[in-house]
Formats: structure tokens, sequence, C-alpha cells
């Protein structure tokens, strides 16, 4: 089923009480999908749609008890920097496979406090990345087209291009930007400059990790383990009883519809 934009989650559970639980849900918004059932024949726990959500051979269907509510935003976006953070990035990435970089720790969540500061630290990591990055072993000048602030996570992600010059920009941009914390810690009232860190350096903490996952896929995989039952917080396991899928559903189209305030303009 594809969620259009602008579509209400009373439209989308009114077409689930008419044709059943979709196998997937699409939402246009995001360019995104989840799994919403699984098929009998893989030998996984999904089923036909006149079944809501329960293989023909499972137990009687279980009474859905209360869900919790829909999880904010702010929780999400935690747990899809850790999924971030703990994706390998690929050592030869194809030329479609994006690069990014992962940058968190408390130097992050300094800069984020302040927008402005923020902007013009990535101005500054911006101009290193590509006054390093010209030489024989990349065709052209290395590049970082733009950076992601995840407040409320205290991460910033930098995307670094595709392929291997993705992957020698990413390289170069961690390097700049500890460089650019180092400085910072040292002068008063520079980004990551603040009194604690200058009496406490080693209390600074800064990490900058490559990944190949975008964000929008780790809140898809994130969303996905909600639903599955995977991981606590979400809707729980399949209930394989109308109503109860119908509850599920309300929680998932809830907790998605919170994504659009972070969707970009």
């Amino acid at each position: 089923m594809s969620v259009e934009k602008g579509a209400s989650t009373e439209a989308v559970l009114e077409a689930a009480r008419r044709y059943g639980l979709p196998r997937a849900l699409i939402h246009d918004e995001m360019w995104a999908s989840l799994r919403l059932r699984r098929d009998e024949a893989a030998g996984t726990t999904g089923a036909r749609i006149r079944d809501w959500g329960a293989p023909s051979a499972s137990p009687p269907a279980r009474v859905p008890g209360p869900l919790p509510p829909p999880m904010p935003l702010p929780d999400l976006l935690e747990r899809a920097v850790e999924r971030l953070a703990a994706t390998t990035r690929p050592t030869s990435p194809g030329p479609l496979h994006p690069v990014l970089l992962l940058l968190r720790g408390s130097a992050v969540r300094e800069l984020l406090a302040d927008p402005t500061a923020l902007h013009a630290w990535a101005q500054q990591l911006a101009k290193g990345v590509a006054a390093g990055g010209r030489g024989p072993a990349v065709a052209g000048s290395l590049h970082v087209s733009r950076y992601r602030p995840l407040a409320t996570a205290g991460a910033v992600v930098v995307e670094c291009g595709y392929g291997t010059a993705g992957l020698a920009a990413a390289e170069a941009a961690a390097e700049v930007a500890r460089q650019l914390v180092a400085a910072g810690s040292k002068s008063d009232g520079a980004p990551g400059g603040s009194a604690e860190a200058s009496a406490a350096p080693a209390a600074c903490v800064f990490e900058a990790i490559q990944t190949g996952l975008r964000v929008n896929g780790a809140l898809m995989q994130v969303l996905q383990a909600l639903w599955d039952g995977a991981e606590e917080g979400g809707p729980g396991p399949a209930t394989g009883s109308r109503e109860g899928e119908l509850a599920r559903l309300r929680w998932l189209l809830e907790t998605w519809e919170g994504l659009r305030e972070w969707l970009p303009s």
C-alpha cells in the first residue's frame, strides 16, 4: 500500500479495514517502505490478508492489550544513530554506494546547541577537506556535499559522496574534524572550547565513524524492528486479530507521522 503525501492516518486505516493488512507500507514522502506481513512459504510469521497477520497454522488470535504511545522523534533518532554507528562501511564501496561520516560526542553536542556556530564549523570542515583533497590518488578535489544535524541525538551526519572518492573524502573529513575539535578545545569561546572542556580535555569526547547507511534507512530499520517486536517500545508482535492489527497499524502510522517534522523542506 502506498501512502501519498498528505494522506491521513484514518484514510489508511479505513483502507486496511476494507481490504486487510497490506503486505507492505510504502511512504512516498520518505521514499521508504516497511514490511507488514511475511510470506508463509518462507517459514516466517506473516500471513495472508484474510488472516490479519496470523499464519493459518498458528494458535488462536490473542486479545490485544493496551499499546504504548507513539514513539517520539527524539527516541527514534537516538536509535537510528546507534544503527549508523554500528553499520560497517564497505572497504571498497561501489560508485553508487553512499559514504557518510557520523560525528558525535560532547564536542558535537556543544556545536549543536548553537546552529550558527555549527554552520560556521561545517564550512571550515568543507574548506579543509577541499584544500587537502587534491592529488594523484583521487580524481578531482574531495568534497563534502552537506551535513545533517540530529540535535536530539547529539550527532551530525556529513555526506561525503560515493564510491572510493566518497571514502577518501570521509577519511579526510574525519581528520579535519578532529583537528578543528582539538583547536577549539584550546581556545575559550570556540566551538568545543567551553570552560569545562578546557579544564578537562579528556571529557571532551569526539567520535568520527564512517557508515554506508543513510539516516532515512536507519530510521526505517528501527521502525521495522519495532513493528516486528524485535525491539522494545513498539506495538509488539502480530496479534492475529483484526482489531489488534488495526491498533498496531495505527501506532505505526502515528509514529511515522512524527517524522514529518524532521523531513527536510
